[in-house]
């Protein structure tokens, strides 16, 4: 799981998110 900030980019880190699992 990798650390994403949130001011990064909300959606990114949701697309990050789901292409891991």
């Amino acid at each position: 799981m990798p650390q994403i900030q949130s001011s990064h980019s909300n959606h990114f880190d949701f697309t990050i998110d789901t292409a891991d699992r």
